[in-house]
């Protein structure tokens, strides 16, 4: 009879570094990344992409630019129309992301 897993077996299974490139193996079927390729956080962008304001022109300079859904949150309007080029695209992206939430 095998043991059921435990949640302590399963934690000494896995890899302690989910970076390293031996434990990029042990997660994905692709070889780890060379040279300048890079892993890329495709929810991340995708959500970028839905975004008021962000289009094809201009997610690649916001990702580019602020590194991060969070560095582009903390962005001021003014560095915002600098990098997608416009007034009405970086009002509409900071109106949205200083939106409230409503409670549910």
């Amino acid at each position: 009879m095998v043991a059921a897993p435990t949640i302590s077996r399963i934690r000494q299974a896995l890899p302690t570094d989910p970076i390293s490139s031996t434990s990029w193996q042990s997660y994905h079927s692709l070889p780890p990344p060379q040279g300048n390729e890079a892993v890329v956080n495709q929810a991340a962008m995708d959500l970028l992409r839905k975004l008021p304001g962000v289009t094809d022109a201009n997610h690649r300079a916001l990702m580019t630019a602020f590194g991060s859904l969070r560095g582009l949150a903390d962005a001021p309007l003014d560095r915002l129309q600098q990098v997608m080029g416009g007034e009405r695209s970086a009002r509409m992206l900071r109106e949205f992301l200083d939106a409230p939430c409503p409670r549910l």
